[in-house]
């Protein structure tokens, strides 16, 4: 098995995205990494949550395994992302 962040970078490549990542969110214990320049603007972003567990981030839910993080909201974060990149 690969690392989540290998397999970030793996379809980075395959959507031919700049060969270089940025960080693009910090805030708190979440960290969020961004392949972008990619074609048909399929960029890729892979967050991080530093201690988290099998929990939806902003969520009011018990966690199930590891915390619950406020520091982003997935439900939101997700919107923004495909909002932003529409279907070619």
């Amino acid at each position: 098995m690969i690392s989540v962040k290998d397999w970030a970078a793996q379809w980075a490549a395959r959507n031919d995205c700049a060969p270089s990542k940025k960080v693009t969110y910090q805030h708190g214990d979440v960290s969020g990494i961004t392949w972008s320049d990619c074609k048909q603007n399929a960029d890729v972003t892979l967050y991080t949550v530093d201690g988290g567990g099998h929990a939806w981030p902003g969520s009011n839910a018990p966690p199930i395994l590891g915390k619950v993080t406020k520091d982003i909201n997935a439900t939101d974060t997700i919107w923004d992302f495909f909002a932003n990149h529409p279907e070619p």
